[in-house]
Order: structure tokens, then sequence, then C-alpha cells
């Protein structure tokens, strides 16, 4: 397996939780990170409270509700 600072890794739901702290951990091994999240202003407060605490500025909000599958389609395209 790659080291993290070669890995690009969607986090699904980044924004609360298990997600985001997984986000956290994988941001200060270096890792690029797509950060999902379903409210704009919390994907981008997340992403910059992120970006603070890791000092990794690789991180790219994607906006999704994983509830429609249309969304899903979408994000699936913009990955």
């Amino acid at each position: 397996m790659k080291p993290p600072t070669q890995q690009i890794i969607l986090i699904t739901g980044s924004t609360d939780g298990l997600g985001k702290q997984t986000a956290i951990a994988l941001a200060r091994q270096g890792a690029t990170l797509l950060l999902h999240g379903r409210d704009p202003q919390r994907l981008e407060r997340t992403r910059r409270e992120i970006q603070n605490l890791t000092g990794n500025t690789s991180l790219e909000p994607y906006l999704a509700d994983l509830a429609d599958l249309v969304e899903i389609r979408q994000l699936a395209e913009q990955v």
C-alpha cells in the first residue's frame, strides 16, 4: 500500500463524528483528501478546521446527499 502522502482518499460524512476524526488523522499523515458533506457551510467550516489543525492544504470539498441517487451519480462524476 502506498504511504498516505501518495494517496487521494474520499471521506464520506467528513463533517462530523468518525468521518471527521478519520479525515483529521489522514490529513495529519499528509494524504490528499476529498471531503464529502451535504451542507455547504459545515463542509467549508470542516475543511478550514482540518487545514488549521493539520497544516494540510490538500483538502477538496464535495457536496452530495447520499440519500439521493442523482446526487450520488453527480458526486461519482466529479470524483
